[in-house]
């Protein structure tokens, strides 16, 4: 059975950061080296855990609402004019209860969701984008009482076209950011860091007049800022920042240019060589499109080397560790056929291993979320789409693990941004605290590695969004632990 909830344990002071073990097993025992690669099995367990998201599911997130160390989900449908939103909270024993009309949420008409204190007070709050046109961005407030109010107007927040909604802190000045995808010129409201935003896309150079499904930012040049990947009906934009509070279209030079009706776009460090490599989604096309970086500021698209071209009837995607091999893996839905789970093999090939591991149905999935609501080290999976709104635990079988809880306090309280590299030889393995994930929905904001059979103890480097860095030493296999940053950005 897994192993539920996270007992707080010891903590203690290096470098002049918290770190707190909540969970640590310790060293395991090893697979055999020789052992085959196994492909891990997910169980429907919705009705079992009291998940009941009635009708067109299209949003969904992991976070832990409450602060009592469990994660809890969040799940929209767009069953227009029947439209709401469920709060599960997580009881610890594998089942969850719905708090949605307690929370004030039950009754949101939601589209897209993104998680991050905004106004650093220890809650995580919502931002989200509903259904019509000609619509106030929302935000959720976090009344660290179990409550959420909507203070969009109050923060101002624009009338538009409104997507998907992202966290960032673009300026780096330890406040979240919002940036809006819209189906006109797109938004990015500055967090002025008494509880409003000023909107400021056209002076930043992001505005994009055009029909903008998704934005995705990670750090793509490595020099601290991060940079944002636009998502387009038509011609996708990779905007490089510029560290003084504007944005340069660099998508030509970087090699990154798509105008094949991209629905959503994910990062992750697939190759494990430090440098963020980028996935697009695209719907009525040939295929999707897997831009390798090659750390000179452009990209390599290696899609059919790679084996992730799909079908190009795409809605969404996630790079993820789904059997904890060390090596990164890939989820990508699509419209009218099958889901598919990529894992990744020797020679950075990947291979669908979706109907094997139980997660290829249902079909036409809006929004895919991941994370270890059980504490188990493997990530669980929750879908939503038009066919089906779906749990699935992670049964395994899967290698050791390395959970980290980063809260930033020079930073954004959230940790958005933070980029964390495991010890590994050979390789620098990242993974990164994102404010969104693919389309719609967001996973959890903790980061997880795989680690395989290595048997530990393990070292990693954490770069903090303001800019410091901090390495953390010999951390055992198969431990989920918390670090909270110094005061002070150095």
């Amino acid at each position: 059975m897994p192993r539920l909830g996270r007992a707080l344990a010891v903590s203690m002071f290096v470098l002049g950061m918290l770190l707190v073990p909540i969970d640590g097993a310790g060293a395991s025992a090893a697979r055999p080296a020789e052992a085959a690669p196994q492909v891990p099995h997910f169980t429907d367990v919705t009705t079992a855990a009291g998940i009941h998201v009635s009708g067109l599911g299209n949003a969904s997130a992991w976070f832990d609402y409450n602060a009592d160390g469990r994660l809890d989900l969040l799940a929209t449908n767009s069953s227009i004019p029947s439209e709401r939103t469920w709060l599960y909270r997580n009881d610890g024993d594998g089942t969850f209860t719905d708090v949605s009309q307690q929370s004030g949420l039950a009754n949101a008409s939601i589209r897209s969701v993104a998680i991050g204190d905004y106004d650093n007070d220890g809650w995580p709050d919502i931002a989200a984008t509903g259904y019509g046109f000609s619509e106030r961005t929302q935000l959720w407030h976090n009344n660290g009482d179990g409550t959420f109010t909507e203070v969009g107007r109050f923060a101002g927040m624009k009338t538009g076209n409104p997507w998907r909604v992202s966290w960032v802190d673009y300026d780096r000045d330890g406040f979240l950011d919002l940036y809006q995808a819209n189906t006109n010129a797109d938004f990015l409201y500055h967090n002025d860091g008494d509880g409003t935003f000023t909107e400021l896309a056209r002076q930043a150079g992001v505005s994009n007049g055009a029909f903008s499904n998704d934005g995705a930012w990670a750090d793509f040049d490595g020099d601290g800022w991060p940079d944002l990947f636009v998502a387009d009906d038509g011609a996708d934009h990779l905007y490089r920042n510029d560290g003084d509070g504007t944005f340069t279209d660099v998508t030509l030079q970087a090699g990154v240019s798509d105008s094949q009706d991209s629905q959503a776009a994910c990062w992750g460090d697939y190759d494990a060589d430090g440098h963020p490599d980028l996935y697009v989604v695209d719907i009525d096309a040939t295929r999707n499109h897997l831009y390798r970086n090659d750390g000179d500021g452009t990209f390599t698209d290696v899609t059919q080397q790679a084996g992730v071209a799909d079908v190009g009837d795409g809605r969404t995607c996630d790079w993820l560790d789904a059997d904890q091999d060390g090596k990164l893996d890939l989820m990508a839905t699509d419209h009218v056929h099958k889901s598919k789970l990529f894992l990744q093999g020797p020679g950075s090939k990947f291979h669908d291993a979706a109907v094997t591991a139980g997660i290829a149905d249902p079909f036409d999935v809006f929004n895919a979320a991941w994370g270890d609501y059980d504490g188990d080290g493997g990530l669980d999976l929750f879908v939503v789409g038009h066919d089906g709104n779906v749990l699935y635990r992670n049964d395994g079988p899967t290698g050791g693990f390395l959970e980290v809880d980063l809260i930033g306090m020079a930073s954004n309280r959230s940790a958005i941004g933070a980029v964390v590299t495991l010890d590994r030889p050979g390789s620098s393995p990242t993974r990164s605290v994102d404010g969104a994930d693919g389309a719609y929905g967001q996973d959890s904001l903790t980061v997880e590695f795989g680690v395989g059979d290595a048997p530990g103890p393990f070292g990693f480097t954490i770069r903090w969004p303001c800019g410091s860095v901090l390495h953390v030493p010999r951390i055992a296999r198969n431990s989920h632990i918390a670090v909270t940053e110094g005061p002070l950005c150095s």
